[in-house]
């Protein structure tokens, strides 16, 4: 009877750490979002920005944005999809938010799978990190930091 105990006080200590890993990985990557939305800038589109851009690429630029057209400092994407782990395995379902900055920096959160299968994550670039993240059910594992 002491040993289950034993294992089971074991078990729960490690998934207090591990829910205290996800918490501050949580913070951290909301703590990044918050930070990418940055006020705009006063800077517009003018034709000079794109004057040493070869023909086509110029065209196009000018062809889209009007000159004065004020420029974002960051942009906000919603997506979903699917998304395989391998080029083998089944699509699973993904629902994921993006920020682009001009900064240059980005975060992208994604939640993919679904019942047991789901598991949710982030990777981002903000200077001077870079980390890819992903959340299974039960905690959090690095895959890389760079």
């Amino acid at each position: 009877m002491k040993v289950l105990f034993f294992i089971a006080t074991i078990a729960i200590a490690i998934l207090l750490v591990l829910l205290l890993v996800q918490i501050r990985s949580d913070r951290s990557v909301k703590e990044i979002w918050r930070s990418l939305k940055t006020e705009p800038s006063n800077s517009v589109f003018a034709e000079d920005m794109v004057a040493n851009l070869d023909e086509p690429v110029r065209r196009y630029f000018l062809h889209a944005i009007k000159p004065g057209t004020p420029l974002a400092s960051y942009i906000e994407l919603n997506m979903s999809g699917s998304f395989r782990l391998q080029p083998d395995a089944d699509w699973l379902p993904m629902q994921a938010s993006q920020i682009i900055s001009t900064s240059p920096s980005f975060i992208w959160q994604a939640t993919i799978g679904k019942g047991l299968m789901k598991f949710s994550g982030a990777d981002y670039y903000s200077h001077p990190y870079t980390s890819v993240k992903r959340r299974c059910p039960k905690g959090l594992a690095r895959l890389k930091q760079f």
